[in-house]
Formats: C-alpha cells, sequence, structure tokens
C-alpha cells in the first residue's frame, strides 16, 4: 500500500460528501470513539500474506508516529471531551517503532486502558524494549494482569506468551490470554498424529 502522489489525492478527495464520479460518498457519523487507534509505522520484523498494509522489514512507507503527535490527539480527546477509554497501536510492528515505550507511557499517564497489537517476537526481546516495559510495569504494578494457572506457554508460541504475559497491565486487553490459550491449544492440535 503505497502513499498516493498528492495531485491524486488530491483530485480523488476533493469534496468530502461526493465521490469523484459525482456519487453521493458513503458516511457514518461518529456517536462516539471509546477507542483510538493509532498506526506506529508500516515496519515489520515479518511479512504476513494478509497484512492489511503490506507491513515488511522493507516497507518503511509510513514513518514511525511520534510520542508528542500521540499527545496531540490526546488533548484533543480531552479538549473535546469525547468518551475515550481506550487507546489502541498497531503497526506494523509498533515495538519497532523507537518511541512505543514513551507513547504508552504517555497514554497510561492519562489513565488511559492501551492496547497493542504486536507479533512479540524479537523485537520485544532488545533491551531497551525490556527495560521500558519493566520500567512501565513498576509504575502501573498494581494493574498488571498475572497468568492465570492452567496457561502453558507451548512451542515457539511459549516465546510469545512468555515474553508478553509478564509486562500486561489490567489496562491491556486481557483478551490477549484467551488469545494464548486459543492459538496454544490450535497449536497442540497441528502436532498431534
Amino acid at each position: 500500500m503505497k502513499d498516493m502522489y498528492l495531485r491524486e489525492m488530491q483530485k480523488k478527495f476533493r469534496n468530502p460528501d461526493v465521490t469523484l464520479d459525482g456519487a453521493e460518498r458513503a458516511s457514518v457519523p461518529l456517536i462516539e470513539a471509546k477507542t483510538l487507534w493509532f498506526n506506529t509505522g508500516t515496519l515489520c520484523n515479518i511479512e504476513c500474506a494478509n497484512c492489511y498494509i503490506e507491513s515488511s522489514p522493507k516497507n518503511d512507507s509510513l514513518v514511525y508516529i511520534s510520542p508528542d503527535e500521540v499527545s496531540e490527539y490526546l488533548d484533543q480527546i480531552k479538549e473535546r471531551k469525547w468518551a475515550t477509554n481506550e487507546i489502541a497501536f498497531t503497526g506494523g510492528e509498533p515495538f519497532l517503532n523507537p518511541y512505543m515505550i514513551e507513547i504508552a507511557r504517555r497514554c497510561l499517564d492519562r489513565n488511559y486502558k492501551v492496547l497493542i497489537l504486536t507479533n512479540a517476537m524479537l523485537p520485544m526481546m532488545r533491551k531497551s524494549i525490556k527495560n521500558g516495559l519493566l520500567d512501565l510495569q513498576s509504575k502501573y504494578s498494581k494493574n498488571f494482569v498475572k497468568v492465570p494457572e492452567g496457561l502453558q506457554p507451548r512451542a515457539a508460541f511459549g516465546f510469545m506468551t512468555k515474553a508478553v504475559v509478564n509486562f500486561l497491565p489490567n489496562q491491556i486487553k486481557e483478551i490477549f490470554i484467551n488469545a494464548c490459550e486459543e492459538a496454544g491449544n490450535y497449536l497442540n492440535n497441528l502436532t498431534k498424529d
């Protein structure tokens, strides 16, 4: 997914209510935005066939979002009195963004829930990321999720589970643990004869 050239974009999106061919443009009114999503950049340590934005180790078409840019949006949420209670991040791989820890810290400091969609592989194993996550854990320790009894990391998936679960505040979705169990069960079924 490459950025459009400015002229093409200006031509295509000239009118917010009418398409280029004159048809009424579809729209959905904003009633409330409970979750605000950010794309942290298109670089990723892996390349998935079905990635919606064609993230890869070579795709740097979308630059990393900065902590100050995120803070500007957080300020707008407050000024507009939106009911937003969760800030979510996707990519690319969010933990390749060198600012991800600071971005998460700014959101947590403002008492937002934080959801980070990560493949939880090697980028999370970098010393700076691990230390940053440990720092967040110490600051928000009362909000961290304990690994449920019976959740046994499995095979290669276990590497990801161990990397992530210790750093998940309650403010970061418990859905991750359910996904771990489901994916672990799926992997177990794949390895059965």
